[in-house]
Order: structure tokens, then C-alpha cells, then sequence
């Protein structure tokens, strides 16, 4: 999870200057209206700039792509099979 993110999680989009509308309708028409889709391309070109040019994880370019969804350049892997220990 990102820390000093523009959203209180990754998993929603709602801004942190409205926190205090949740649970009305207006809430509940932005959640709709604005649903997260993950951001592999974002998260890919914040790997690329960390790995292959040096960029800061926390430097300008890296919080360009992914502070605004309050994303971190971090890949999780979707194969269950890495996660049973043999």
C-alpha cells in the first residue's frame, strides 16, 4: 500500500478530501461512475524507469504514473503454484 497516496487505498478511487461522503448517493454514483481497473501498463513503464534507468521509487517519474491511483510498481504473481511450498 502507498503511503501519502491521493486515494486511502489502491482499491478505490475515491480522494481522500472525500472520505467524509461515504456511504450516501453521492459516494455511491462516483464509485460507479469511477471503477479501478488495474493499471498493469502504468505499473510496467514504473518498473521499467526503476530497473533499467535508475529512477527513485519515490522520485518524479515513478509518482507521475502511480500516485494519483495511489498504485505501487509491484507485479503480483496470478501462477498458485509459486505460492505451495514442495
Amino acid at each position: 500500500m502507498r503511503g501519502r497516496g491521493l486515494s486511502p487505498c489502491p482499491r478505490c478511487l475515491v480522494p481522500k478530501s472525500k472520505l467524509d461522503q461515504t456511504g450516501t448517493k453521492l459516494d455511491s454514483k462516483f464509485r460507479l461512475k469511477n471503477v479501478r481497473t488495474y493499471l498493469f501498463d502504468a505499473v510496467q513503464i514504473a518498473r521499467n524507469a526503476i530497473y533499467n534507468s535508475a529512477a527513485a521509487i519515490a522520485g518524479t517519474i515513478v509518482d507521475r504514473l502511480l500516485k494519483a491511483t495511489s498504485s505501487v510498481p509491484t507485479v503480483v504473481s496470478k501462477d498458485l503454484s509459486l505460492m505451495i511450498v514442495h
